[in-house]
């Protein structure tokens, strides 16, 4: 062979697997629900998880995808500004052409307590002291479709998230 003919043939081939991997489409629903609320403690756990589908819009079968999650929390301690992964997790799909995976991750509890006041004492002599935020509120999720180390698609539910990982 020429190596113009290697050339060719080496960029039919790439060219082809880009296009098959362009073909990914994802969508991400984020569903939440209320788990316990204690009342006198002012605690709450608010369970999330990610409903996901995906489809291949390609005329190949796509074999040895990857899709990985995260679902990301605001630490809510005082004095910190943190955004921290609160859970990850992973699955391996195949998508036969022009079909759709449908994935349901498990359920996450975010607890945390909002900011109150204690009340200590009673009639005049009562006292108030304040109580800090604090635990982890659910922030946002990333998802990725990957085929081996290239991700082939992504979704995220805000900008500053896809750079977290």
């Amino acid at each position: 062979m020429n190596p113009r003919t290697i050339t060719l043939f080496s960029f039919l081939f790439f060219s082809s697997l880009f296009s098959a991997s362009a073909q990914i489409h994802l969508q991400v629903r984020a569903e939440s629900e209320n788990q316990t609320v204690n009342k006198k403690a002012l605690e709450e756990i608010r369970g999330h998880w990610l409903a996901v589908e995906v489809s291949n819009g390609s005329a190949a079968k796509l074999e040895g995808l990857v899709l990985k999650w995260t679902l990301y929390a605001s630490n809510l301690q005082r004095g910190t500004n943190d955004i921290v992964a609160e859970k990850s997790g992973e699955s391996k799909i195949i998508l036969d052409v022009g079909k759709h995976e449908h994935l349901i991750t498990p359920k996450v509890p975010f607890k945390w307590t909002p900011r109150h006041s204690d009340k200590t004492g009673s009639g005049r002599s009562a006292k108030y002291k304040r109580v800090d935020e604090a635990g982890h509120r659910y922030y946002g999720y990333h998802v990725q479709v990957l085929n081996g180390e290239t991700v082939v698609g992504e979704a995220y539910s805000q900008d500053s998230l896809k750079h977290l990982d």
